[in-house]
């Protein structure tokens, strides 16, 4: 019984264990890692990455895991630095990951790269290289679940048409260029909601390629904040305005 009642222990003990915490640093702040990619070597699945502020960029990575990865800030305080990393990839073994609090700034086309479920975003700021093949975020290997929320994107949102269950609520979504803000979407679980989405300067649209989406309570601000309507088809809109769209009749 004694024997019986120490394994007994010893597996809730198992199962209960605290997650652990890994900092990085690649500039003045004390931590436990240089970069991120030891730090995930280190890390369990679960586990959480805290990535201090600096001066330089913590590059591009993959993650493996299922990871929170919380960044000390996405925009510079009181004239100091962000958390900034390059583009950012999440494969097979990194469902159910967040990443909160990270300026992501790639130096090549890739931005953040959704390759599996249930990817969480927010608080983060969100950058696209400035050419036309780019994007800011993209889904790929018909991955859905994700949540992106609270955040400032700069460039394209770009799901492949098979992505479904995705929630994008209170983020200020703003096209490169004269590039559309979101297109390739045709399931009937995407929800946008409270965004608000800044068109170019130059004419275009924010949304196009997108059918049986629901847009509710949404801003579209902005010369080429408009809606393409001979692209988006059987979409639901309610009680969203629009400020300063030229040559838009009705976004129903």
């Amino acid at each position: 019984m004694k024997h019986t009642s120490a394994l007994l222990f010893l597996c809730l003990a198992a199962t209960t264990a605290p997650a652990a915490v890994h900092t990085v640093s690649n500039g003045t702040t004390p931590a436990q890692h240089a970069t991120i990619a030891a730090a995930m070597s280190a890390a369990a699945d679960g586990d959480t990455i805290y990535i201090c502020a600096s001066h330089l960029s913590y590059g591009s990575f993959t993650v493996t895991k299922s990871l929170t990865l919380i960044g000390e800030g996405a925009w510079p305080v009181d004239g100091g630095h962000a958390a900034t990393v390059g583009a950012i990839t999440f494969s097979g073994a990194s469902a159910g990951s967040t990443i909160i609090g990270l300026f992501v700034d790639p130096a090549t086309s890739s931005g953040t790269t959704l390759g599996t479920d249930q990817i969480t975003i927010q608080r983060c700021r969100l950058h696209q290289v400035g050419i036309p093949s780019a994007y800011a975020v993209r889904t790929t290997n018909g991955s859905g679940g994700h949540v992106l929320r609270h955040n400032y994107i700069v460039g394209r949102i770009d799901l492949d048409n098979s992505a479904a269950d995705v929630l994008i609520a209170n983020n200020i979504i703003a096209p490169w260029g004269g590039q559309v803000a979101l297109r390739n979407s045709v399931e009937p679980t995407v929800l946008l909601r409270n965004n608000i989405f800044l068109g170019p300067v130059t004419s275009g649209h924010s949304v196009s390629d997108v059918s049986n989406a629901s847009f509710l309570s949404n801003i579209f601000m902005g010369t080429g904040a408009r809606i393409n309507e001979a692209t988006v088809t059987s979409c639901l809109f309610n009680n969203n305005l629009t400020w300063q769209v030229p040559g838009i009749t009705t976004i129903d």
